[in-house]
């Protein structure tokens, strides 16, 4: 027995032992340092993560920022690892050098926040990318720095923070959403060019400048939204058989679309958009308003909250809309489901309905210009007809039993608020109480007995465009005396 114990007791200091040392191997694994050194003002360093290999670039004063050496071609000194790293970090890094990362082919995601400079060539052909997000620090980026990462349909490239872009800085680079923030003052010659799948664009307000072959062989881009009137383009900026162009009255972009025969629509000449609702809901996306054929609505709505033409209640993120500013909401706005989407939908308790009309007065038209704020000249909203607001109440009336006497409408009954023509109709009463079906007069002819009579009595609104037929039941009372 005691054998038995010693026995058991060795084995378990040895499979101790042998799970030390496979945890020691696996944490030595998992941070296995490969290689590491200087460029700039940074420190690099390569390491395993896991399952990846990640280079990682950081300021060697985090205090006041990093800018990393340029270099030609493929002379940086980790370029010899480019088929193995598969994630790029950046810490408190300013400047990313020329042909930094040129043809590494094994990272799949480009991420930077506060850059101030994207060098030449730093990511061209690095194929396999298929997500690019710049979050810059009033960036400049540089010809060709994106240049011919081909391989993947990115679903976005994010562009934030940026003021200029250089030319041929995203070359053969296919995303579905290029999104353009402001801040950016110029897009550089062939920046975007053979773009085989962005479909919608907006050029941000900030932007004074577009070179050409910017946006040429991009055979999906039907919508192209430009804000700023004194945006200058050159002739091939845009492929006037692919592209619509939206612009402004009275701007360069107008006299462009004009002279090279684009197809254009002016955003500001008394034009008209419909948002129907009558069938349910409708769900636009916030993150690609400009692929849609509905994306006046969005931009339309941000102009009318602006100038204060509807009344507008928030409350989280849903909006409630009153059209007619009678203190009801009418529209929901609701942006809760998905920050992608909003959704827009009638209020059942709405007090309006049909086609309602926001016409924007001329006198706005200056204020949007100079505030870059689009908008169409009138805009409508088509909702199901609204429950007529028709309010009915009967009255008690005296008539004497000696003669017959017709009693005015108002003596017998209060009606108001009615949406389309009245008639009235008697339910139930006496023989010798009849109403008026168009006036609503009630007639009490002689030789009834003395007594109170209640006679029940249908009031019905007609309806109109905007609101149902609607009916109420009241009870009048008639003294006879």
């Amino acid at each position: 027995m005691k054998a038995r114990v010693e026995r058991l007791c060795c084995l378990l200091v040895v499979v101790s032992a042998l799970i030390c040392l496979t945890l020691a191997m696996a944490e030595s694994a998992f941070a296995e340092n490969i290689d590491e050194g200087t460029t700039g003002t940074c420190k690099w360093e390569l390491y395993k993560d896991g399952a990846s290999t990640v280079l990682k670039i950081s300021a060697k004063d985090p205090s006041v920022g990093g800018a990393m050496a340029n270099y030609s071609s493929a002379d940086a000194p980790w370029s010899k690892y480019r088929e193995q790293v598969d994630k790029i970090e950046f810490s408190k890094v300013s400047n990313i050098g020329n042909y930094s990362f040129y043809n590494f082919t094994g990272i799949s995601k480009v991420v930077i926040y506060g850059v101030q400079r994207i060098g030449n060539y730093a990511f061209a052909h690095c194929y396999n990318v298929a997500q690019i997000n710049i979050y810059g620090d009033n960036c400049v980026i540089e010809d060709n720095a994106f240049a011919f990462c081909e391989n993947v349909v990115m679903k976005e490239v994010v562009i934030s923070g940026v003021k200029s872009i250089g030319d041929e800085a995203f070359e053969e680079v296919d995303c579905h959403n290029l999104i353009l923030e402001e801040g950016i003052q110029s897009i550089g010659m062939g920046a975007f060019n053979n773009n085989e799948a962005v479909d919608a664009l907006a050029i941000p307000y900030s932007c004074t400048s577009i070179g050409d072959n910017a946006f040429i062989s991009c055979p999906e881009l039907g919508r192209v939204f430009i804000m700023n009137p004194e945006c200058t383009l050159k002739q091939y900026s845009f492929d006037k058989d692919y592209t619509t162009l939206f612009v402004y009255k009275n701007s360069t972009a107008l006299d462009y679309a004009k002279q090279y025969g684009f197809t254009y629509y002016v955003i500001g000449d008394n034009g008209r958009y419909t948002l129907d609702l009558s069938k349910g809901e409708v769900k636009l996306s916030a993150a690609e308003r400009f692929k849609s054929k509905d994306f006046l609505p969005l931009l339309t709505i941000e102009y009318i909250y602006v100038s204060k033409l509807i009344s507008v209640k928030q409350e989280g993120n849903i909006e409630y809309l009153d059209l007619n500013n009678d203190g009801k909401s009418d529209v929901i706005v609701d942006e809760s489901n998905s920050p992608t989407e909003v959704i827009f939908r009638e209020d059942p308790k709405r007090s309006i309905g049909g086609d309602v009309k926001i016409i924007i007065p001329e006198e706005f038209e200056e204020y949007a210009d100079e505030n870059g704020i689009p908008y169409y000249g009138t805009f409508i909203f088509k909702l199901n007809k609204a429950v007529n607001p028709l309010y009915a109440k009967g009255k008690t009336a005296s008539a004497k039993r000696s003669r017959t006497v017709t009693l005015k409408r108002s003596k017998v009954m209060t009606v108001k608020k009615n949406k389309g023509k009245l008639s009235f109709r008697m339910l139930k009463g006496n023989k010798k109480i009849s109403i008026n079906k168009k006036t609503g007069k009630i007639t009490v002819k002689k030789g009834l007995k003395k007594k109170t009579y209640s006679v029940t009595v249908k009031v019905s609104a007609a309806g109109d465009k905007q609101y149902k037929a609607g009916s109420k039941k009241i009870k009048v009372k008639i003294r006879v005396k």
